[in-house]
Formats: structure tokens, C-alpha cells, sequence
């Protein structure tokens, strides 16, 4: 999936773009150095926290994976419509998107409600769901049905479906924001190593004092999102109050 991008890297072209990982291939990404992620994967725009466990040739689009495991050679990618609604798409790597296959399989051989010259594009079979995490445990489901890995075909049934093609609904300023928010996390990610490695780090990032308010207040909706990783904030109190007692 990544392969032959350091051949170019004389070009200025590299592996890992923004990111808090040094050594997984990533753009815009939180990957927490606790988490499993297997060879030749791709993250993109998301947040892989400690419990995930993320298999091989996997690419990742603007998901959150909390503690799910993620098959090898698949496509995840999350969308939130302009109704609020969020759907995530699942597929093989290797999957034509024009053919009426899925995971290698056809897809009129399988329990879903396929109309005739329907393919992988077309075809509704994808769940809205009201969170990031409903929507990638639906996915997984339709990975479980496709290959008979004990799926939940009447789970797969309650929802109201859609398709890879109607992405022409997806809300493009949740999808700005969620970059924005990955950003800004980490820039904070960045901070909180500074912390730790004993740094100054103003003078270590450049960053002036009203950025570091700014990074607090990010800081902030961060850690009301994100309670049950409070103890990652610890080191934002210890430079706060370095700050007001300087």
C-alpha cells in the first residue's frame, strides 16, 4: 500500500505526513504508540487509540478505532452526511469498485438486497448509524457476513442503507473540522512530549505565549471528548502551572 514512497523521497515525497507516530505510515493521524498496526497499512486522518488492532494492507480514512480489530487487506472509510447521520464503508483492497464484487465475492451470492446492474458502487448496503462507533461496528458486521464469520444479517436489516457513490451527501464541514481537530491534537501531542523530555517549549516549537493558550483551550474540548484518557492531560496542568506561576 505504501510501498516505493522513500524511492522518492529526494522529491520531498515521505511515509508519514503530521502525524504522532514515527514509524506507520500516517497522514493527519493520532496513533497512539500502544495500539497494533500491521505492515504495509495506511492511516489517514484518524484517531487509532491504545486498545485497536489494526491487520495488514489496511488503509484507514476518517475513522476513530477504539478497541476494534480490524481485518488485513481492507478499506475503512467513514463519511458523516449533511443529516448527521455517519457511514462507514468497508471493502477489500484489492475490490473494483465498478464490479459486483465485494471482498472478491459476488455480490448477488450474498444475503444482501442487490438490484439487478447494481456493483460496489451503487449498491446500498452500507448502514447510517448515529456514532463513529456504530458505524464501524456495522462495517465490521458486513465483513463478518460477507465471509461467514458468524455477521449479524438481521442487525445489518434495521438500518437505512447507502452507497459508496453517495458520498455527493457527506457534510464537508464536519469532514474540515475532524482535520482540524486531528491537527490540533497533535500539535497538543507535541507539547505534551516537550513536557516530558523536560523541554522549553517555547523555544523548542517557536510558538508564542497566546498559541499556548490557544493549545490549552484545544487542550480543553479535547479532554471533555476524550474523558477516559484523562491521564494523558496530566502534563497540560503541570505546564499550566508553570505558566501562571512564572
Amino acid at each position: 500500500m505504501n510501498k516505493g514512497i522513500n524511492d522518492y523521497r529526494d522529491l520531498g515525497w515521505n511515509n508519514i505526513i503530521n502525524s504522532s507516530s514515527d514509524d506507520v505510515s500516517s497522514y493527519n493521524s493520532i496513533i497512539t504508540p500502544e495500539c497494533s498496526i500491521g505492515l504495509n497499512s495506511y492511516i489517514e486522518i484518524s484517531y487509532i487509540h491504545e486498545k485497536a488492532k489494526i491487520g495488514k494492507n489496511v488503509y484507514l480514512s476518517f475513522v476513530e478505532i477504539n478497541d476494534e480489530i480490524i481485518p488485513d487487506n481492507v478499506t475503512l472509510h467513514s463519511l458523516k452526511l449533511n443529516n448527521n447521520k455517519i457511514v462507514c464503508r468497508i471493502f477489500g483492497i484489492n475490490d473494483d469498485l465498478k464490479e459486483n464484487k465485494i471482498f472478491g465475492k459476488e455480490l448477488t451470492s450474498l444475503p444482501f438486497d442487490i438490484k439487478k446492474g447494481e456493483n460496489l458502487w451503487n449498491a446500498k448496503i452500507f448502514p447510517e448509524c448515529n456514532t463513529m462507533s456504530e458505524a464501524v461496528s456495522n462495517a465490521l458486521n458486513i465483513y463478518k457476513i460477507v465471509n461467514n464469520d458468524g455477521g449479524d444479517l438481521e442487525q445489518w436489516k434495521k438500518y437505512n442503507k447507502k452507497s459508496i457513490s453517495d458520498f455527493k451527501e457527506v457534510n464537508t464541514y464536519c469532514l474540515i473540522e475532524w482535520n482540524k481537530k486531528m491537527e490540533n491534537l497533535i500539535k497538543c501531542g507535541k507539547i505534551e512530549r516537550l513536557i516530558y523530555n523536560k523541554k522549553n517549549v517555547n523555544a523548542s516549537i517557536n510558538i508564542s505565549f497566546f498559541a499556548i493558550l490557544q493549545y490549552f483551550r484545544t487542550f480543553y474540548n479535547i479532554f471533555l471528548s476524550y474523558p477516559y484518557e484523562k491521564d494523558r492531560f496530566l502534563p497540560f496542568f503541570y505546564l499550566l502551572n508553570k505558566i501562571i506561576h512564572s
